[in-house]
């Protein structure tokens, strides 16, 4: 199975499964962007519908201190109205809003509000919350739209919507100018469109036009072939049996399909899964959305581990070292790695432990998420519930994402698996299974349930989610927290039979089926009534294939058949009496050749000591197949007795022999000439083959001298690769050797050091850098502009482009909030090709410096004063300087300024 599906945890970071009522009285789209998405919404505004039900909210990802242009930049690009966001304003027809800087959005009870950011450090506003609160508010009638930019702001809104049965539309990354964003939100896999910015506003248009033509799907009872169609093209394609799902939901996604592809009629949605055979593919992952999240409903985690520890308590006391887990739906494995790291906490706080270990199994049916699970990858925008000791303890930071640790994802083991039809796993200690059950029917859940039952140990534990309840099986499960929805397995074996459909078929499931087909009494009747006819009227009747072996009987065939001893063989010609076996052959030979009734000779057979007169006919058991025939015997007594009586001379007598041998005579040539076509066509067969043999050894034994030659060329190319591999591993070593050294000496510089791309993206720094920014958030790939500085950098951005684009170095003074002076030299990046590709910023502690000069300058100044106070002169001479004369020393002289020497020398 692929699902994980939301949850109803009331939070504020995700969406309730039962949206509120939609109050609006225009249907809300909010946009997303960030790096190179004023481009994106240039292109997108042209294109936006002027609709009476649409409004529009942008939210781009500006600096706090940024005064937005984009109001004067997107007007003149739309008919429609463009203003700036204000607080507690509701929505209203053909406007955008666009959100101003340093706030963040949200949809609160029909209006919208801007509030202060959640975080110090991020991008704001956040595209993610104002999703979310999209989701919230308007379920299936959000629409959330993410652009160009960088990072991963809005993926797990677009998963948050997408679950609440809202769409979902995405910028091609291939028009992005940034596809970090996009890339971000595609991986999620709730993305109903991926389409260029100028091609949403039809989209827009598309889907407001079938909205509400649509409702019929959903309630019609006269759509029960097409929904019977469209299962057998879903089992088809994708293994997924609709029949198990509650076909309310299952209706509610077809419809919802239908409107984004701008279907009208189940015919056309019908022969649009026919000849897209991915639809099918779509459709289920509609259906059942792979929504979740690490540690999602706290209070039920914290529920488990402590049930987690009661488990492990009992582990370590039994002979048994392993714990054995079962995550059925997996999704994108956040769930999984959640639970081990539980584990790895109750492993890590006793040492008493250490002699245990836990394996999980992890199961879905989305190839594409069971990758993305495998992989151990997440965006930061969805590790923000994840503690901070957890991410410190347990995952490795890769720019702007979170890489499970190695030695946890070795602990998982992740297959593909349809949890209600292929065998499960079995000897567990835990299995969690979340929001699943609640989208399959009363049956099945009831085939689900006994086979958890089936596959835990004994006092195994059962985790469900918050929709689900497993206390109508008391006699399986018993409660261990309601509220969390933990239950035990209940002691004993379960009276019940365990259904596979695949894998490894069971005598209970085909009772099973004769009893489904007993169901018809119709067909019963007439199979029963078909069987009593041929048993009394048909002749004794057996099918042979195309190779002549025997593929059904009918009838009491054993007076015409002689089975042979040793080994089995149900070859025809072995089987029947030797004194028919020439004549059944060429019947059948010349049944094959004309595609009609043949019938044979009249033969006479002995059956239990009586003499019977046996006609053999064969005819196609299929006119338009040439494979089966059906082989009959019509048999009829002889009694020698009563003939003879009837013949009253011996003329007769003889005339008669005569005649039947005549008939005997004509009928054996009948059949040589048979055998002799037979033959001549054999040699034709032959001799053509014989030839075609004769050609295809030539050719093999010009493929062989070809193959002599590769293969002499490819042991030289080997020689060659060796060599060539032999310098690459020498290259490789010294490469890293120098990638050692630069970093230890990038590593030891005392002043800090930044590199970034054209892009502006941070490729390098150094640990020093902790003192003028933030480290502890990701900062490699993100743009310079968003990293959380601890000083103030007057056109910071303008300047490091300044210099990417001249070429031509730039210093300044700057002044930290600690205190500290720093001087910024701001250099070109130079490729291989001499062109600008970066810039590399350098931070000189100046402090000491800058704080002497000032002292100096502080003191020249009160050394003035004092000289222009006092009514003395002063001259003085330092011997390795000029001389000073104050202002009333040239007075009370009598001289000029430029009569006095500047050197004493002259």
């Amino acid at each position: 199975m692929s699902t994980k599906k939301t949850s109803d945890k009331k939070s504020k970071t995700n969406p309730k499964t039962n949206p509120k009522t939609n109050h609006l009285p225009v249907r809300l789209v909010g946009i997303g962007a960030s790096a190179g998405g004023l481009e994106a919404l240039r292109d997108l505004m042209a294109s936006l519908p002027k609709s009476g039900c649409l409004s529009y909210v942008i939210a781009q990802h500006v600096s706090p201190t940024h005064i937005s242009m984009l109001l004067n930049l997107l007007t003149p690009l739309t008919h429609l109205t463009v203003n700036d966001l204000t607080d507690r304003i509701e929505p209203k027809a053909g406007v955008v809003y666009i959100t101003p800087p340093n706030n963040d959005v949200m949809l609160e009870n029909g209006r919208l509000r801007l509030l202060p950011p959640r975080q110090i450090v991020g991008p704001k506003p956040s595209i993610t919350h104002f999703f979310y609160s999209l989701a919230e508010e308007l379920g299936e009638q959000a629409i959330g739209i993410i652009l160009s930019g960088t990072g991963s702001d809005g993926a797990s809104g677009i998963r948050a919507i997408k679950a609440s049965g809202g769409i979902t539309i995405v910028q091609d990354p291939d028009t992005a100018k940034y596809d970090g964003m996009p890339k971000s939100a595609i991986h999620t896999g709730s993305v109903d469109l991926i389409m260029a910015p100028h091609e949403m506003g039809g989209a827009l248009t598309r889907l407001l036009e079938h909205r509400e033509d649509l409702s019929h799907v959903l309630d019609a009872e006269k759509d029960g072939d097409e929904y019977s169609q469209i299962s057998n093209l879903v089992r088809q394609h994708t293994s997924f049996k609709l029949k198990e799902y509650k076909s309310s939901t299952v209706k509610r996604r077809i419809t919802r399909r239908m409107g984004i592809l701008g279907l009208n009629t189940l015919a056309e949605y019908i022969e649009y899964m026919r000849i897209n055979k991915d639809e099918s593919q779509q459709l289920i992952r509609d259906t059942f959305i792979s929504v979740t999240e690490f540690f999602r409903d706290q209070s039920c985690f914290d529920a488990l581990r402590s049930a987690l520890e009661e488990l492990v308590k009992r582990k370590a006391g039994s002979e048994a070292n392993t714990i054995r887990c079962w995550v059925p739906a997996c999704a994108t494995g956040e769930e999984v790695y959640s639970i081990a790291m539980l584990f790895e906490e109750i492993f890590y706080a006793e040492s008493e432990y250490n002699s245990l270990q836990y394996v999980i199994f992890a199961s879905d049916m989305d190839d594409n998420g069971l990758d993305h699970a495998r992989a151990g990858l997440y965006p930061a925008s969805e590790m923000l519930v994840v503690p901070a000791e957890f991410k410190k303890r347990y995952f490795e930071v890769e720019g702007d994402h979170y890489r499970v640790r190695k030695d946890i994802r070795n602990r998982v083991i992740f297959a593909r698996q349809n949890v209600i039809e292929d065998p499960p796993f079995n000897r567990l200690d835990l299995i969690s299974c979340r929001n699943l059950l609640i989208y399959l029917t009363a049956e099945t859940q009831k085939r689900i349930f006994e086979l958890f039952h089936f596959s835990l140990n004994q006092s195994g534990v059962l985790f469900l989610g918050r929709s689900e309840s497993a206390e109508s099986y008391k006699e399986l499960f018993k409660p261990v927290d309601l509220r969390a929805r933990l239950f035990m397995r209940q002691a004993g074996e379960g009276n019940y039979p365990i259904h596979y459909t695949q894998g490894f078929p069971t005598i209970q499931g085909e009772i099973g089926k004769t009893k489904e087909r007993a169901g018809s009494n119709v067909e019963v009747l007439n199979m029963r009534m078909l069987e009593m006819l041929a048993a009394s009227y048909a002749p004794p009747t057996l099918v042979i294939n195309d190779a002549d072996m025997v593929v059904h009987f009918q009838g009491n065939l054993k007076p015409y058949l002689n089975f042979p001893h040793g080994r089995a063989n149900l070859y025809l010609f072995d089987l029947v009496d030797s004194q028919m076996r020439a004549e059944l052959r060429a019947l059948v030979y010349r049944c094959r050749r004309d595609r009609q009734i043949i019938t044979g000779a009249t033969l006479d057979v002995k059956i239990e000591g009586e003499l019977n007169k046996i006609q053999p006919i064969v005819q196609p058991l299929d006119q338009n197949a040439n494979t089966m025939l059906m082989v009959s015997f019509q048999a009829s007594r002889r009694s020698e007795g009563k003939e003879d009586a009837k013949i009253n001379s011996a003329s007769e007598r003889d005339s008669l022999i005569i005649s039947e041998l005549e008939l005997e005579l004509a009928n054996t040539r009948t059949h040589l000439n048979i055998v002799v076509e037979e033959l001549e066509t054999s040699n034709e067969e032959l001799q053509s083959l014989n030839e075609e043999l004769q050609s295809a050894n030539e050719e093999m034994q010009s493929t062989n001298e070809e193959l002599q030659t590769s293969n002499e060329e490819l042991q030289s190319t080997n020689e060659e690769l060796l060599t060539v591999n032999e310098e690459l591993q020498v290259k490789s070593g010294e490469l890293e050797h120098l990638s050692v050294d630069l970093t230890n000496i990038k590593q030891s510089l005392v002043f800090p050091l930044i590199v970034v791309n054209q892009k502006m993206l941070v490729k390098q720094y150094n640990q020093a850098c902790s003192n003028i920014i933030n480290t502890d958030n990701p900062v490699i790939n993100n743009v310079i502009s968003s990293i959380e500085w601890r000083m103030d950098v007057p056109n910071f951005y303008n300047i490091v482009q300044t210099v990417i684009k001249d070429g031509v170095n730039h210093t300044s003074i700057l002044q930290a909030s600690d205190g500290l002076v720093y001087k910024l030299f701001v250099m070109p990046y130079r490729n291989v090709h001499g062109d600008h590709d970066g810039a590399v910023l350098m931070f000189e502690d100046i402090t000491s410096q800058y704080n002497t000069e000032q002292a100096l300058r502080d003191s020249n100044e009160r050394y003035d004063l004092v000289a222009e106070a006092t009514s003395d002169g002063i001259w003085d001479w330092n011997i390795d300087d000029e001389p000073y004369w104050s202002p009333r020393y040239k007075s009370v002289l009598g001289y000029q300024d430029h009569e006095l020497s500047g050197s004493m020398k002259e």
